[in-house]
């Protein structure tokens, strides 16, 4: 009996020994996850413009992987170039009361907010930035800062939208001799902000990989640039295309123009540019030649027998005719092989190989100069 009592009683000293030692699962820790700036992007400017001040400005980063309780907030932080993040001369939380990953900010708060902080008006400040990630009691900034230079209100100009030529890619065709005939620029016009001031224009072209800010031509619109029109002969355009570097007359040139409207010394392009193909010579003309035309490769002006394709539109031709076996080229005018586009099946290159017919018959012949396509298909 005695020993069946002291096996329980140890048995109820065991249990109770379990119960003090239970562990405590609550995961009480924070933590944060390094994360990234996306946009605005390094070395970014941006002119606030008082004619627009309720456009936004969107700042963004990729999100911090949150702490296990407490979501990561967030907020925005600048500094002058000159100064440190450490001290910084704007914070400014992000939206959602600090929980997203973006700071959406009109452009009339963020210049109030420069001038809280004794920026001048029309100043341009050269600021670095980042993000800082709280949760908890963890701080984290983001892996990187970014340059950014920010020119508070000034002078200003209203937005606008170019007329025409409208955007296309129709080849407009020009006679390059021609002093008569005009190519006609027109857009909406721009208002200033500041009473007593004037806007003025300038009409700017660019290839289509470039940037207006450095562009391939640029012209003062009429009446000393007051006017929100601009024309120019073909002939003028012509020299105005050579000079820039486009010295082929036989070729489509793919352009695109916007108009950038200045008030004092603010500065602001049309948000959206238009499209323009041109296509100088007497006519927009396209031949083919080699020993499987009837012109053979007897390339001269007045030969009669060189066959000439039909345009139709946006770059592109079409002939259909009997073809003998053996080569051809394209060639947008008699008499000259510069320029000549030949190559491989499928696609045509500028200079290329000559385009082979292995047998006589009927072909129906297509080009595309714009995309340097070809198609050449035997009925």
């Amino acid at each position: 009996m005695k020993k069946i009592l002291s096996l329980v009683i140890i048995a109820v000293i065991a249990i109770a020994g379990c119960k003090q030692n239970e562990f405590d699962n609550t995961i009480k820790g924070e933590a944060l996850g390094s994360f990234i700036l996306k946009s605005p992007e390094m070395n970014a400017m941006l002119a606030l413009n008082s004619a627009t001040p309720d456009q936004q400005v969107l700042i963004e980063w990729s999100a911090a992987l949150p702490g296990v309780n407490t979501p990561a907030t967030y907020t925005w932080i600048a500094a002058l170039k000159t100064g440190s993040l450490d001290a910084p001369l704007l914070e400014i939380p992000s939206d959602n009361k600090g929980l997203a990953n973006k700071l959406s900010i009109t452009e009339k708060a963020l210049d109030e907010a420069l001038k809280a902080k004794g920026i001048a008006e029309g100043i341009k400040t050269e600021l670095i930035w980042t993000v800082l990630a709280k949760n908890g009691s963890v701080s984290l900034r983001a892996t990187e800062t970014f340059n950014l230079s920010i020119t508070r209100f000034g002078d200003g100009t209203s937005k606008f939208a170019l007329y025409a030529p409208a955007s296309t890619f129709d080849v407009v065709s020009i006679e390059p001799v021609s002093s008569a005939e005009l190519l006609k620029f027109k857009w909406q016009k721009s208002f200033p902000t500041k009473a007593g001031s004037n806007v003025t224009y300038k009409v700017k072209f660019i290839k289509n990989s470039g940037d207006f800010n450095t562009p391939l031509m640029e012209f003062i619109a009429a009446n000393n640039g007051a006017d929100s029109t601009f024309s120019i002969t073909y002939k003028d355009l012509d020299l105005a295309m050579k000079t820039a570097g486009l010295t082929d007359q036989f070729r489509l040139d793919s352009l695109k123009w916007n108009v950038e409207a200045s008030s004092g010394a603010f500065k602001k392009f049309a948000d959206y540019s238009n499209d323009l193909v041109i296509k100088r010579g007497t006519k927009p003309t396209m031949y083919l030649i080699g020993s499987a035309t009837p012109a053979d490769w007897i390339n001269e002006a007045n030969n009669a027998l060189i066959p000439e394709m039909t345009a139709v539109g946006d770059g592109k031709w079409t002939i259909t005719l009997s073809l003998k076996k053996g080569g051809f080229k394209f060639i947008p005018k008699k008499g000259s092989w510069d320029p000549s586009y030949g190559g491989s099946p499928g696609g045509s290159d500028l200079g290329g190989d000559d385009i082979n017919i292995p047998e006589a018959g009927t072909y129906t012949v297509t080009l595309d100069e714009l995309n340097k396509k070809y198609t050449v298909v035997k009925n």
